[in-house]
């Protein structure tokens, strides 16, 4: 639209400038100049200097902006127009002109004008040209900001996407890490954390509200569960087998827990439970007995099927009043009262246990003591050979002298002992005192008989018990068939295996072993076989009644005999009951019809009489 618009514009006044002229041309070159005709000729002149300038404004329109340009020609146009004008009005119509200078100073005039405006284009062009370099550069600049601006917002979005990925994954791994922290690893149950948390959370609930006056009491109870005989499961099938057994536990456990009850594994073989909102004792002891319902299914693992019971220890918080700490203490001791009262049942704490707690930890610290205050005292008992009443061993015993309450027999403090963990400790005591004795009688020539000291379940499940008494052998220079252990049927069966492995090691050092109590427990005739034993030792229990267990006597005495070990009774306090056990074929006899207990000098005065 722009050119042709141009086009028409500044053709139409060339036509009308060359009309004129053609009609003034031959009055230019016919006759001289007058006044007028030199005022028509200045106006020609100034036609054709305006069509100049109009031709160049055409021009000049296509190369550079039309509107800026036209403005600029314009004034120069008015300017020589005026000048035009000023040129008429000096000239005297009359007067003769000198036009041809008059021209010729136009003319140099409009060259001028022409060279400067071409010099001007030409600048104008080149600066259009640079301007257009400047551009396209700008554009190309533009072009490469624009695709590095795609480029780095593509890269900041895919590292956005990156960085949002690894906070979904450290997000993740957080909420993992607080999932492990809050619970136990193998079972996925709430650990000990996490139920300490919620126990403090229940009881603080319970104490921050507002007990109304005819409200019933509101109880929180916890049970502490702990696996009987696991350890049996552990030595006998592996821990891997022992682990899968408490996965088995766990997921049953959780299908007889109520909604209203959370259940922990606190480690090992131990599991808490969580009640809250209960309206009596009974709910609770409800509960412990549909767990331990629940664990009378044996569980099938690697085909074969494996019988777990449980002893459960029951606290209670009424209206809150008990801390965490020590609602839990009082649960763990009433499984240990359970414990003790002969498994696979639950206790209910009582003040009364807490009592019996108090003074069992009194009596840890004062064991500790008297070991090392040198408080216990061994007695000896003598065990005779039936067909010739000759003193051959005697029962190593050990009373406590007590600071405060005076001589203690075993039966006050060994079984204590054995709950509170440090019957070993004892034991050691005593069977490195009387290793001390044995020494010193044979030192001083003494014949001593063979010495049978009683060792605990917990002492012979412990595979350091044979390193000590090969310690003990080289310390004192004794022979090492001046000293037999005896033990407990009830512990040798708890762990056969572990029992059989232990005693084989001390047999390899030449320590045999007596079982005693036997009979009052449940040894398998397969594996009394297996265990090496040298001596079964029936208990004053059958003795008592001689004549009305005959029967039962006769039987052991003839299986003893049978798989080529000797019996021994104990507890004979008659003629008449040595008279039949001899007559039944008793090998050792041993109560208070030969002799009590003596402490080491009566014995050592005994062992002075028989030189």
């Amino acid at each position: 639209m722009f050119i042709p618009f141009c086009t028409t514009v500044l053709l139409a006044p060339l036509l009308i400038y060359l009309l004129a002229l053609k009609d003034t041309a031959p009055l230019l070159l016919e006759s001289p100049p007058d006044g007028q005709t030199a005022a028509l000729h200045a106006t020609a002149i100034v036609l054709i200097i305006v069509l100049g300038l109009e031709l160049l404004l055409f021009a000049i329109a296509y190369a550079w902006g039309y509107k800026q340009l036209r403005n600029y020609l314009q004034h120069q146009i008015a300017l020589l127009q005026s000048q035009a004008l000023a040129i008429l009005q000096q000239t005297d119509p009359n007067e003769d002109v000198d036009l041809l200078g008059l021209l010729q100073a136009l003319g140099q005039q409009i060259r001028q004008q022409q060279q400067a405006l071409e010099q001007q284009s030409l600048q104008l062009t080149q600066q259009i040209q640079r301007n257009s370099q400047v551009e396209k550069a700008l554009q190309e600049i533009q072009q490469q900001l624009e695709a590095r601006v795609q480029e780095r917002t593509a890269q900041l979005s895919q590292n956005a996407e990156m960085l949002q990925a690894r906070l979904n994954e450290a997000r993740q791994q957080t909420n993992q890490l607080q999932y492990e922290i809050r619970h136990d690893g193998l079972t996925g149950l709430a650990n000990r954390a996490f139920f300490m948390d919620r126990l403090h959370a229940e009881l603080e609930t319970i104490r921050n509200q507002s007990p109304q006056p005819d409200e019933s009491q509101n109880l929180t109870a916890v049970l502490f569960i702990d696996m009987d005989q696991f350890k049996v499961v552990n030595d006998s099938m592996g821990h891997l087998v022992g682990d899968e057994l408490l996965v088995a536990i766990a997921q049953r456990l959780q299908t007889c827990i109520p909604e209203n009850a959370l259940l922990a594994r606190f480690g090992g073989d131990e599991f808490v439970v969580l009640a809250w909102k209960l309206d009596n004792i009974q709910q609770a002891e409800q509960l412990a007995q549909a767990i331990c319902l629940c664990l009378k299914q044996p569980f099938l693992l690697h085909d074969q099927d494996i019988y777990i019971t449980a002893s459960i220890g029951i606290a209670i918080a009424v209206n809150g009043n008990k801390d965490p700490t020590a609602l839990l203490r009082d649960a763990d001791t009433a499984l240990y009262r359970a414990k003790a009262a002969g498994r696979n049942r639950y206790e209910v704490f009582s003040e009364r246990l807490h009592l019996r707690a108090r003074r069992l930890l009194r009596l840890e610290s004062q064991i500790r003591q008297a070991t090392e205050r040198n408080e216990f005292h061994l007695y000896f008992q003598p065990i005779l050979e039936a067909r010739s009443n000759t003193f051959t061993a005697m029962e190593i015993l050990v009373r406590w002298k007590h600071p405060h309450q005076g001589f203690l027999l075993p039966q006050d403090f060994i079984p204590l002992a054995e709950e509170v963990g440090l019957i070993s400790i004892v034991d050691r005591w005593v069977l490195q005192a009387t290793f001390v004795q044995i020494s010193q009688w044979q030192a001083a020539g003494f014949s001593v008989p063979i010495a049978t000291v009683n060792i605990s379940g917990q002492s012979l499940m412990d595979e350091s018990l044979g390193e000590f008494l090969t310690t003990l052998l080289e310390q004192y220079q004794i022979p090492s068939l001046s000293v037999e252990v005896e033990i407990s049927e009830q512990a040798a069966m708890e762990n056969i295996q572990q029992s059989i492995k232990n005693l084989a090691h001390l047999d390899q050092l030449g320590i045999t072993c007596w079982m005693d109590d036997f009979g009052q427990a449940y040894s398998s005739l397969s594996h009394l076989r297996l265990l090496p034993i040298s001596v079964l030792k029936v208990p004053a229990l059958f003795v008592r009644d001689a004549q009305q267990n005959c029967a039962i006597l006769q039987a052991i005495a003839d299986m003893a005999h049978a798989l080529n070990k000797r019996v021994c009774a104990e507890g004979v306090e008659t003629p008449a009951q040595a008279t039949l056990l001899k007559r039944i074929g008793y090998d050792l006899l041993q109560g208070y019809l030969y002799s009590t207990p003596l402490p080491a000098s009566a014995l050592e005065e005994m062992l002075r009489n028989n030189l």
